[in-house]
């Protein structure tokens, strides 16, 4: 087993989305996804958990306005993040 940090593959670092006027939540949502070498990752938005899952395996968050920090921690405890908007 590798400790090396997981890396976030999407979203991409900065990038900036725009949420519809009248979207769902169901219709706006933003793929989770990162490549590690480990066996789980576990998801987090601004600090509240999203969900766990395999490397690779996108899992989806309801995109909601604002500036978010989207952090990837694997079960080795090494994490990385991302910075994204909302708008």
């Amino acid at each position: 087993m590798s400790d090396a940090p997981p890396r976030i593959l999407a979203p991409a670092a900065g990038q900036a989305y725009v949420l519809a006027e009248g979207a769902s939540a169901a219709t706006s949502r933003l793929m989770l996804k990162a490549a590690a070498r480990t066996g789980r990752l576990h998801w987090f938005v601004d600090g509240t958990y999203v969900a766990a899952t395999a490397p690779l395996e996108p899992v989806y968050w309801p995109l909601r306005r604002g500036a978010h920090t989207i952090l990837c921690a694997a079960d080795s405890g090494r994490s990385c993040s991302v910075g994204i908007v909302v708008r």
